[in-house]
């Protein structure tokens, strides 16, 4: 499972991670230097590894205030 980190005003991909902990540290980054509203469009969400997914049901998007609160 890698985690991607979007945009949704965009629609742009900020970036693909290895773990959540590595995509939430590039949030408290963003949080840190420019504010809340700079993390309020973005959303993260987990990804399988392989092209045919898994059975395994995947955590739940994060964004607005549960990122926040995540981060």
């Amino acid at each position: 499972m890698y985690w991607e980190l979007w945009d949704t005003a965009t629609g742009n991909l900020v970036g693909d991670y290895d773990s959540e902990d590595a995509a939430l540290a590039v949030v408290r980054d963003a949080l840190r230097r420019l504010g809340p509203s700079a993390i309020a469009p973005l959303a993260l969400g987990p990804e399988h590894d392989d092209e045919n997914g898994s059975d395994d049901e995947l955590p739940p998007v994060l964004g607005g205030h549960e990122l926040l609160t995540r981060a």
